[in-house]
């Protein structure tokens, strides 16, 4: 019968009670498992470093008073749009941290750098800035193993952030005065050229006030509507000068932030923008809302041609956005300038979209005032040259004043703070660590060490492969069970104590202090060894102990058996020491003698024999020496006679080992062996013969093919099933018979055994002191 752990597992049908069975005979696997989990928790708790986190909390734009008036100006180019990303990047830009590592360096604090490790590479594990969604809060966090150090660093690294953003703005201010002071200059020329212009057109015209138009009310309305659409003309003419200065501030913007790049972003852009690639996508995006807007003069919003443009110009914003976030992944890079030319890109889209559609405003205002102009030539020509010169000049009166006050503007925020970051909470010094979290590793260690715990044990569970209970054994040996030896509790045996016994296998110490304490060791160890075995012999225990009950169902089953077949001779082994062999054997002749039987008792285990022990005889003489034929007599009868003992137990009689011979395997395949065990079956009612384990000796096997069957003792949970399966195996290779198996040493308290009903209420039946 092959025999596989996977198959042993797959043949079992999972049930609750299954798992609680597991549980139950684990539990100090479970208990241990958690236990190492929980101290392996603790000991890192005791050994780990504590690190303390302070919190600075900034807010930015939101409070920004220089945002608010960048706003009302139109210029919101210079406003601050970057998200948490930027804010983080700008953060750990070098300027920032080179700068904070000095101030920290002035109140006490070095920083204790690696070799070879940057300001950057240092803070990243330190530093942490988030963001609550929704939100326009900064929660910059410090971690050290101070508590003072991680508030000073968090409150160092905060204030330079904010200083290095204000200085960011005001350098964007001032580039915004250079501009407004050059298109204030532009425009205060042309203005004194068109005061120079009407001046003399009125010189030369011989006007002080303008005339009163010739051809009464008709010609007065044509002059009047006609001065509607000059005014109408200079205005968009006038919006097309500030938004042709905005769009340039914007491309001067582009270009001074460019030379803010690394290097090898410079090599990318181009001059009048960031890359080819943008460049195209923003011409595009320029086209497409002008042909978008030209749409919506002629159709409505669900028309197919405004459908199909809208669904482009999002395409080509969305690889505009794409292009963009390229930029940011190219190594040393800060985002902040990536993330404001994002903005002015934006702005520089709208404005060539408006500038555009101004551009075709002003087309249609000319187009339409020279038609006009044909349609009534009676008008005079004077008072229209006189009122497209008053008009030139109003309108260029108006811009010169608007850029002047926007220049009076800029320069009282050049001396407000500029920063679009504020600190709104300084860090304390926190009372308690962030790490180790003590409570939830404590936590963790609990679950997971019971989690550990459970998976040990039902690893350790899936790679038994011992024989367990008697379903095991029809499972997997195909042999019957004839009975079942309950486990003896220590509490209810009689202590015994026997005279000093000799070391089993002898030796001598040579005069060598430690081989004399390892034998005394050993020869202690074999004295609890047998005096253990002794207790457990049946004539020590009561009457109505299971234990005794199980001897007696064992000595029923085997005479049931017997009735097909006279099977007078058993032979007692097991597989490994240990399995309690030697007990049985006594036990179970015992049994057989107290119910009549006339019971013999061979010792046939020449290697470490136990039973003149169990009965308190001298091993010699014994079988050894009937084989040697070293004991008197004529016949095999007589010379049995001399060596077979009787017992304190009546019919039942002992023949020891004898004295251990140096070749026990030459001894057992003599004929002689032969004519004793036929002479004892002759003489005898039953005739028990202990041997030795067979996984160690082939006496066994041999020993196996001269009785008439063979009863294996499996102590529960011992012995793996293949070494069973070989050992059966070879039996049945030998023509050995098997007459079956007995389970020793089970423990019917158990939740495994519970199925054992008889067993667990005959122990409950009969209490301790009933038995005494």
């Amino acid at each position: 019968m092959e025999y596989t752990t996977g198959n042993f597992m797959e043949e079992q049908e999972i049930h609750l009670r299954d798992i609680l069975v597991v549980l139950s005979d684990r539990k100090w696997v479970i208990i241990l498992g958690a236990v190492a989990v929980i101290l392996g928790a603790v000991l890192y708790l005791l050994m780990a470093t504590p690190i303390y986190e302070a919190e600075v909390v900034m807010l930015y734009e939101k409070t920004n008073p220089t945002a608010a008036v960048l706003d009302t100006l139109d210029f919101r180019i210079f406003q601050s749009e970057l998200e948490l990303e930027a804010q983080k990047a700008f953060l750990m830009s070098p300027m920032v941290l080179k700068e904070a590592r000095k101030k920290l360096k002035e109140q006490g604090i070095e920083l204790p750098l690696k070799e070879n490790e940057t300001e950057e590479d240092y803070f990243k594990g330190v530093l942490d800035l988030s963001s609550p969604r929704g939100t326009k809060v900064l929660k910059l966090k410090a971690r050290a193993e101070s508590p003072s150090v991680a508030a000073m660093i968090a409150n160092t690294v905060a204030q330079t952030f904010v200083e290095k953003r204000a200085e960011w703005k005001r350098a964007d201010l001032d580039n915004a005065l250079t501009f407004l002071q050059r298109q204030l200059s532009a425009i205060d020329d042309r203005l004194k050229k068109a005061y120079e212009k009407l001046t003399k057109f009125k010189e030369r015209e011989n006007l002080i006030e303008t005339p009163s138009p010739t051809g009464g009310m008709v010609l007065g309305s044509l002059l009047q509507k006609l001065g509607l659409m000059q005014e109408e003309l200079e205005g968009t003419k006038s919006e097309i000068i500030q938004t042709q200065a905005s769009l340039d501030s914007v491309k001067s913007l582009i270009e001074r932030k460019k030379k803010r790049l690394d290097p090898s972003l410079q090599g990318m852009t181009t001059p009048g923008g960031v890359t080819p690639q943008i460049d195209a996508l923003r011409q595009q995006i320029a086209d497409l809302r002008t042909e978008l807007d030209s749409k919506l003069d002629k159709y409505t919003e669900k028309h197919w041609e405004v459908v199909d443009l809208k669904r482009r110009l999002e395409s080509a914003q969305k690889r505009l956005r794409e292009e963009i976030a390229k930029l940011s992944k190219v190594k040393g890079e800060t985002l902040d300038p990536l993330s404001e030319w994002q903005s002015l890109i934006s702005r520089w889209i709208q404005l060539e979209v408006k500038l555009k559609e101004l551009e075709r405003k002003k087309a249609l205002f000319e187009t339409k005032i020279e038609k006009f102009k044909a349609d009534h030539p009676d008008l005079v020509a004077k008072d229209v040259e006189l009122m497209q010169l008053e008009k030139e000049r109003k309108m260029l009166e108006e811009t010169y004043k608007t850029l002047q006050a926007k220049l009076e503007e800029m320069r009282l925020m050049k001396e407000m703070r500029t920063s679009d970051v504020d600190i709104v909470k300084n860090a304390i010094e926190p009372r308690f660590p962030v790490k180790p979290k003590t409570k939830l590793t404590l936590a963790l260690a609990i679950v997971l060490g019971a989690m550990f715990g459970v998976g040990l044990a039902f690893l350790l569970e899936y790679m038994d492969n011992t024989i367990k209970t008697k379903e095991d054994v029809d499972r997997f040996l195909g042999v019957s069970t004839i009975g079942i030896i309950p486990r003896l509790d220590e509490k209810r045996l009689k202590s015994v104590q026997l005279k000093p016994l000799p070391t089993p296998s002898g030796g001598d110490s040579g005069g060598n202090p430690g081989t004399a304490v390892a034998l005394r060791r050993r020869r202690s160890d074999y004295q609890k060894q047998i005096e253990s075995l002794v207790k457990r012999k049946l004539t020590n225990l009561k009457p109505r102990n299971p234990v005794v009950e199980s001897y007696r169902t064992i000595r029923a089953n085997i005479r049931f058996a017997s009735i097909d077949r006279d099977v007078r001779s058993l032979l007692i082994t097991s597989v490994l020491p240990r399995e309690g062999k030697s007990l049985f054997i006594t036990n179970l002749a015992i049994t057989f003698a107290k119910s009549g039987t006339r019971t013999a008792l061979v010792d046939c285990d020449l290697h470490r024999p136990k039973l003149h022990h169990m009965f308190g005889f001298e091993k010699s003489p014994g079988l050894s020496e009937l084989l040697t034929e070293q004991v008197e007599g004529n016949t095999i009868e007589e010379k049995i006679e001399r060596v077979i003992r009787e017992t304190d137990v009546e019919n039942l009689y002992l023949i020891t080992s004898g004295t251990l011979p140096p070749n026990p395997g030459d001894l057992m395949v003599s004929e002689r062996l032969n004519e004793i065990l036929g002479s004892l079956r002759s003489s005898f009612e039953m005739v028990l013969i202990d041997s030795p384990p067979m996984s160690l000796i082939s006496d066994t096997s041999v020993l196996a093919t001269r009785v008439d069957s063979t009863i294996l003792v499996i102590r529960a949970g011992m012995a793996r099933i293949p070494s069973i399966l070989q050992a059966k195996e070879t039996l049945e290779n030998l023509g050995a018979k098997i007459f079956g198996v007995v389970l020793n040493d089970l423990d019917i308290k158990s939740r495994r055994y519970s199925g054992y009903y008889y067993y667990s209420k005959y122990s409950d039946y009969y209490s301790p002191e009933e038995e005494e």
